[in-house]
């Protein structure tokens, strides 16, 4: 969302890219409501700008996301992603997930686990909710258990080993810049 004097996050790395010396930029850790179609598209044709994003998606249910106060749904999320291969097709895509969020039952878990199956993401960055002090999350009283959620996130790194895997052997035989 930066914005500043007239100049957007593309115009930044516009002039990013017109400095010597520097030969990569890549964007990581950024909400996936916020980056622009301009981006992509920019990513799509950069010689500068790497064909990488890491989108925090943190469920992938909707009930539990609307508790999290985040602002997209796994519908949404989903076409952002579908949208971005698309346009950028050997990008890599990152994303954070959490488990074991308060009301996370099994049907959410699994909604989580099946979209993230689903989408071409080449990994995951696992977590393990953690009670904070002065978090609504605090509030909720539907903890998920320990065990359960060492369990989930113990899947969700094998499909992450999986999705790489998948991500690398693409790159098979090619020469890449790196």
């Amino acid at each position: 969302t930066y914005s500043s004097e007239g100049h957007d996050l593309l115009r930044v790395i516009q002039a990013l890219e017109r400095v010597d010396g520097l030969e990569r930029l890549r964007i990581s850790s950024i909400e996936p409501t916020t980056v622009s179609e301009a981006v992509v598209e920019w990513m799509a044709t950069s010689s500068k700008l790497c064909p990488y994003l890491h989108v925090p998606i943190q469920s992938g249910d909707d009930q539990v996301l609307q508790r999290m106060k985040r602002h997209y749904t796994r519908a949404a999320f989903a076409a952002f992603v579908e949208g971005v291969v698309r346009r950028v097709p050997h990008v890599c895509l990152g994303t954070d997930v959490m488990v074991g969020f308060p009301g996370e039952d099994e049907a959410a878990f699994r909604n989580t686990r099946t979209l993230l199956a689903d989408l071409p993401l080449a990994y995951l960055h696992v977590f393990s909710y953690s009670e904070r002090p002065h978090t609504y999350a605090q509030r909720y009283a539907d903890t998920v258990p320990p065990a359960v959620a060492q369990e989930r996130s113990r899947i969700l790194r094998e499909l992450s080993g999986r999705k790489k895997a998948t991500f690398y052997r693409q790159f098979i035989g090619q020469t890449v810049r790196v």
